[in-house]
C-alpha cells in the first residue's frame, strides 16, 4: 500500500439526465485493491428549455392560397428528440406535426394547415433523452383563419 495521499478524478463526457453512481478501483503497485465508497450524483434536466409562441398567430390561408403556414420556435439547451402534437379543442389528439432528433440551440418548426378548418387549435412539446420523456415542455394555442 502506498503511504502517500493520492488524488483521482474521473469526468463523464455527457452524461444524460438521470442518477449515476460512481466508485473507483485503487490498485497499488503489488496489485492489492481497494475501492473507493460510492458516489451518488444527480444529473437533472437542464434549464432553457424554451417554447415561443407560435408566429404569426392567428395565422390566415384558404383553398387559393395553398394553406397557412406558422412557425413553432423551441430552444433546446441539449440534444434530445422532441415531438409536437397537435390537438382540437377537445383535448382529441390530431397528428404529430414534427418529430425528430435535435442539437442543442434553436429549432424552427413549420407547420402548414392544409387539412385544417378554421378554429383554435393547441400543441404540446415534449422532449425525451435515449426514449425517457423528461417532461412535457408546454402546451399552447394557435389560431387558423380561413
Amino acid at each position: 500500500m502506498s503511504n502517500s495521499v493520492k488524488y483521482y478524478s474521473y469526468i463523464d463526457a455527457k452524461p444524460q439526465p438521470s442518477r449515476y453512481e460512481y466508485r473507483l478501483k485503487m490498485v497499488d503497485n503489488d496489485g492489492t485493491f481497494e475501492y473507493s465508497g460510492i458516489l451518488r450524483v444527480d444529473i437533472l434536466i437542464p434549464d432553457g428549455f424554451t417554447v415561443h409562441q407560435n408566429y404569426p398567430n392567428p395565422f390566415y390561408g384558404g383553398a387559393t392560397s395553398g394553406g397557412a403556414n406558422t412557425v413553432i420556435e423551441v430552444v433546446v439547451p441539449v440534444e434530445c428528440d422532441l415531438a409536437v402534437d397537435l390537438f382540437a379543442p377537445t383535448g382529441e389528439f390530431i397528428d404529430t406535426i414534427y418529430l425528430g432528433i435535435n442539437e442543442k440551440g434553436v429549432k424552427k418548426i413549420n407547420f402548414s394547415s392544409n387539412a385544417l378548418n378554421s378554429g383554435v387549435y393547441f400543441y404540446r412539446v415534449t422532449a425525451k433523452i435515449n426514449g425517457v420523456p423528461l417532461f412535457s415542455l408546454q402546451t399552447k394555442s394557435m389560431t387558423l383563419l380561413k
